[in-house]
């Protein structure tokens, strides 16, 4: 790592153009415990702190990959954006039921499924499809506008018949 750092700092001289290292982030992806001889890597004349997480286009990369901070930031999100969504209907006023089906659709699902071609082996685990499983189901009591009481699998057929 050092050399190819160092092979980046000299293109850099020589191009005129400088990188703030204190804006630079170094993540070891390993899932070892300790690393014994691990030597400070150095960059542009100061050493880089390790970081347990670094996020990157939109995904948070966390020194073990095992996806769980990200995927417990994208649901986060989904919801806080889905309940933003949700304060403009009502029972007898607001967007339709329709328009509502379209904002899950077109905005929410696609934001959480950024990038899943990487994390998706993750929702192997029973935590991540029941936080995947909870933002489905809140967008199928707005889209449908039963009680909070109906059953999950009853929502989603009724969502998929509408479609």
């Amino acid at each position: 790592m050092q050399a190819a750092l160092n092979r980046v700092q000299r293109w850099c001289d020589d191009h005129g153009l400088s990188v703030n290292p204190d804006k630079t982030e170094m993540v070891l992806f390993t899932r070892k415990r300790t690393l014994p001889g691990l030597i400070p890597i150095v960059f542009f004349s100061k050493e880089l702190e390790r970081t347990k997480k670094v996020k990157y286009l939109e995904v948070v990369l966390d020194s073990k990959l095992t996806w769980s901070e990200h995927l417990d930031q994208k649901c986060k999100k989904a919801i806080a954006l889905f309940w933003q969504c949700r304060r403009i209907v009502g029972s007898t006023w607001g967007i339709t039921p329709k328009i509502c089906h379209w904002i899950y659709i077109a905005i929410i699902r696609p934001m959480i499924t950024h990038a899943a071609v990487v994390w998706w082996p993750r929702v192997e685990l029973g935590v991540a499809r029941a936080m995947l499983s909870r933002v489905q189901r809140l967008a199928c009591l707005a889209i449908t506008g039963a009680i909070r009481t109906s059953p999950t699998a009853a929502l989603e057929v009724i969502n998929v018949k509408k479609t």
